[in-house]
């Protein structure tokens, strides 16, 4: 059993007898709520392999390869974004009871679908990584009030606390918002589902405010009072407790109407025109296996970079800052601004994007390394200081991966034994 203490409400009221009555209910609740956690995560799990597998899988080795990759690499639009829809179990439109009797009768709003009374929407403004516009949510976008807003619902739960009552009391608008904004109280975390041995969620680039920043909008606020991490995403299978009792779950990721490369975000540009320099005289293939490289060197712990801007300008892409780099990336910077359609740069974005957001497999099954062999020695021949004829790698440690469709480009590619 892990540690409890993170499920704790706390706040204990009235006089020493009282408090030590609440902590020890306190207490018996957040050992409960692990295993609660647990079996809701499992059973989700299950539920959307399921689904999915229903519609997609044709054999046994597909539903392994789905089974084991679900929650890594959002292959499946799984992770959740800006815009994805909450629910909590202890969510509820029924009335509403006090200690003394009275109770809380929620006005219903006029709506055909009463789940939409109960459900939130998960707002992420902040965050750096995002795919289209619409930033991936972490583990730490938990913030009532700014991530989450209440839903005008009561809750199942009873207030356990009488300044939770007094609050109910005294707010004269409770029968048109509820109760739930007086009795929500979210844990600091989001709950991942554990993962299987050397499997590991997808991290995402964190923003978050400084201790001691002057109390204003969000919106309102300059860089300075901002900090950054990469932390976990958060995914379909990703829990929020409540610490009054109840469990916060998706209903959506919030990647239900995105359309793959209809909008480039910096990195995201420097990615297409990266491969692009790389390989835009290849195939299909070729460009697939480049981008799977970058991205794989981003999850490798061989090498220290967390995103793929600072893999392809600190770990050899000598296409980065080419004149067919710059080519592209003009290109891509004025996409929308009516220049010419370059067919060939808009099927390179169709190809390889799925790749960059996590949403396909990898075809090389973890293949960081590439060289160009011609391409290799007539660098060599002009400048044999800055580039050896083959490059100075630990051949030992390596294996040759081929790349089915790339063997008449000029690439040899290599993964780590």
């Amino acid at each position: 059993m892990e540690d409890y203490n993170k499920y704790l409400q706390g706040e204990y009221e009235g006089n020493e007898d009282n408090k030590r009555l609440q902590e020890d209910k306190d207490i018996e609740r957040a050992k409960e709520i692990e295993e609660e956690i647990k079996m809701a995560q499992d059973a989700t799990f299950e539920h959307l392999i399921e689904d999915y597998s229903a519609n997609t899988i044709e054999n046994v080795e597909d539903f392994n390869r789905l089974y084991n990759t679900y929650n890594t690499q959002d292959l499946y639009g799984e992770y959740l974004i800006d815009g994805a829809i909450l629910q909590c179990t202890k969510a509820t439109l029924e009335d509403f009871y006090l200690s003394n009797g009275e109770k809380i009768v929620l006005n219903k709003l006029k709506t055909n679908n009463k789940e939409k009374q109960i459900q939130m929407t998960l707002y992420v403004r902040e965050n750096e990584t995002s795919i289209q516009k619409k930033c991936y949510a972490t583990v730490k976008d938990s913030i009532k009030g700014l991530n989450i807003i209440c839903p005008r619902c009561n809750c199942m739960v009873p207030a356990n606390r009488k300044s939770e009552e007094d609050k109910i009391i005294e707010d004269k608008e409770s029968a048109i918002f509820g109760v739930c904004k007086h009795l929500m109280c979210l844990n600091e975390q989001w709950d991942n589902m554990p993962l299987g041995e050397n499997r590991k969620y997808m991290t995402v680039k964190n923003k978050y405010i400084k201790e001691l920043t002057p109390d204003s909008k969000v919106e309102d606020m300059s860089s300075e009072y901002f900090e950054t991490e990469y932390v976990e995403g958060i995914t379909m299978t990703s829990i929020l407790f409540c610490k009054h009792g109840g469990l916060i779950y998706p209903v959506t990721s919030g990647q239900e109407n995105l359309v793959i490369g209809s909008y480039l975000n910096d990195e995201e540009m420097l990615f297409i025109a990266t491969i692009y320099g790389e390989a835009c005289g290849c195939n299909e293939s070729s460009w697939l296996a480049i981008a799977n490289t970058i991205m794989n060197r981003v999850q490798s712990k061989r090498f220290k970079y967390n995103s793929a801007s600072d893999v392809i300008k600190y770990s050899g892409f000598d296409a980065y800052g080419s004149s067919l780099y710059n080519d592209a990336l003009t290109y891509l910077n004025n996409r929308d601004g009516g220049i010419d359609r370059n067919d060939l740069i808009e099927h390179i974005i169709e190809v390889v994007m799925p790749v960059y957001i996590g949403v396909t497999e990898d075809i090389t099954e973890g293949v960081v390394l590439f060289y160009s062999p011609e391409t290799q020695k007539a660098a060599h021949k002009k400048n044999p200081q800055k580039y050896k004829e083959v490059p100075d790698w630990n051949w030992n440690e390596l294996e040759e991966v081929i790349i089915p469709g790339s063997e008449n480009d000029d690439f040899r590619f290599f993964r780590y034994k």
